[in-house]
């Protein structure tokens, strides 16, 4: 169960970091 949870903070965090750098212009970067 806690893989699944980290997984899925994993995959919230990549779209949130995503639309920012999206909306920045830098896509990739951690």
């Amino acid at each position: 169960m806690q893989a699944e949870q980290s997984k899925i903070c994993l995959v919230i965090r990549t779209i949130g970091a995503g639309r920012g750098r999206a909306a920045r212009g830098r896509p990739g970067q951690l």
